[in-house]
């Protein structure tokens, strides 16, 4: 008998670890594209289009909404950390 078989118990802990660095990844990638922003030659100048959603809402549909949440939170709490400490979080988040 080999000492290397994958019990149930290991194979859940594999499958948090790997979703959480799946948040980690995709709230990373959401933080460095909200530096991105494009305004929008057609509309006023404060329209603009914001590419941060894009993986915020690829891990929604991909791991669920509360991972979604988490992918939204954990990069809008990389970039606007001394906003949350002063003004609060409530409009700065917008959940998918």
């Amino acid at each position: 008998m080999s000492t290397k078989v994958m019990t149930r118990q290991n194979e859940k802990n594999r499958n948090k670890i790997r979703t959480m660095a799946q948040i980690g990844m995709l709230s990373a990638i959401a933080t460095v594209l909200m530096l991105f922003e494009i305004p929008l030659p057609f509309a006023p100048s404060f329209y603009e289009i914001d590419f941060s959603e894009v993986p915020i809402l690829i891990g929604s549909f991909a791991m669920g909404p509360l991972a979604g949440a988490a992918i939204d939170s954990g990069s809008r709490r990389n970039c606007k950390l001394p906003d949350w400490l002063f003004t609060g979080c409530a409009g700065r988040i917008d959940l998918p």
